[in-house]
């Protein structure tokens, strides 16, 4: 059976990384996920599903995520970008 599109990248190391830090960037924050949630304007399980790589976070919802933390969405990206590429 052929994988489902985008699951490898969604399950990559590399994901689960990012989603390590979009959780950092709003316990940071001091946010709750109902709280960051609910100040996206999503749906109360929006940010546990980003969090737990069941959904996809696409670069608009980075954007949005970081600004809502107080995280500068370029030094965010930036911390994403594994140190030999940089």
């Amino acid at each position: 059976m052929l994988p489902m599109k985008g699951a490898s990248n969604q399950h990559s190391s590399a994901y689960h990384h990012l989603c390590e830090q979009l959780r950092a960037w709003r316990e940071d924050a001091g946010m709750s996920q109902r709280e960051l949630s609910h100040q996206l304007g999503k749906t109360h399980t929006y940010a546990q599903k980003c969090e737990s790589a069941e959904r996809r976070i696409d670069p608009l919802e980075f954007i949005d995520w970081c600004l809502a933390c107080g995280v500068n969405p370029t030094k965010g990206i930036s911390t994403l970008i594994p140190p030999q590429h940089r």
